[in-house]
This record gives structure tokens, sequence and C-alpha cells, in this order.
């Protein structure tokens, strides 16, 4: 009897233990739009450094994705919610004024202009730096 319980017990705690692994694999399979930007922007810095040519990351709005241009080459990052992307030159790196900027550029050292980036998910919005020699993202206090 006492084995009986014990393994039903352990079937129990089995098919929990895998309902809960079903939904964390659900949530991974669904990247946030954070996490769809920096893997553009890390493509765009590797795909830089493996070319050995600049690539452009830029958004394209028609589609509600980013695209990154390595050469002939592009690959697209669409997100799964919709979502806005812009890209600005810092006031403290253009001289006093924002600028905006069609696209961010790494070159073949890996290293890019440094860029703010605003991420608009619904009304929600967040802005982070670009740091130009890692391609590294920090989040900002909103502007």
């Amino acid at each position: 009897m006492e084995v009986l319980v014990v393994l039903a017990l352990i079937a129990l705690v089995g098919s929990l233990s895998l309902l809960d692994f079903g939904s964390l694999l659900d949530r991974a399979a669904t990247p946030s739009p954070l996490e769809t930007l920096t893997a553009a922007v890390d493509a765009a810095r590797s795909g830089a450094l493996n070319a050995g040519a600049p690539t452009r990351l830029l958004y394209d709005a028609q589609s509600g994705s980013l695209r990154l241009h390595t050469g002939a080459a592009s690959r697209d990052f669409a997100f799964a919610t919709p979502a806005g992307v812009t890209f600005t030159l810092p006031a403290d790196a253009a001289e006093g004024a924002e600028r905006p900027l069609e696209a961010l550029v790494f070159h073949p050292s890996g290293c890019a202009l440094p860029a703010a980036i605003e991420l608009t998910v619904g009304a929600e919005r967040s802005s982070y730096r670009l740091e130009p020699f890692s391609g590294a993202l920090t989040r900002e206090e909103s502007r």
C-alpha cells in the first residue's frame, strides 16, 4: 500500500512539473519587444564584425518590424506584440539638440554612433541608450 502511495505522489509531482515546464516553454517562445530589439541590435553588431562592412538597423513602420541590412542581404526582426521604435542622436552627442536617425549604423569594428532608442508598446514608452563600443542597451529614465 505504501508503495502505491509513493508511486502516486511521484506521478502527481511529475505531472505538475511537466505542466509548469510547458508554460515556461510557451512564454519562452514569444519574445518581448525588448528581447526582439536586443536581438536585432546584437545581430547588427555581429553582422558588421563578421562581414567587415557597415550594417544598418532601421525600423520599418509599414511592417512594424526592425530590418537589418548587411551588404546585399537583409533580415527582419518582427515584434510579437505591435511596437514602434524611434532612433535619435542624443543631444550630448549632437552638439546640443537631439536629431532623428533613420537607422543605427554599426561599423566593421563593431562600434556605432551613440543613439537613444525609444520603444513604444501600446501606451507604454521606454527609452534606452546604445553604448557605442559594446552595443549594449541601457534603460534610461523617460524623456
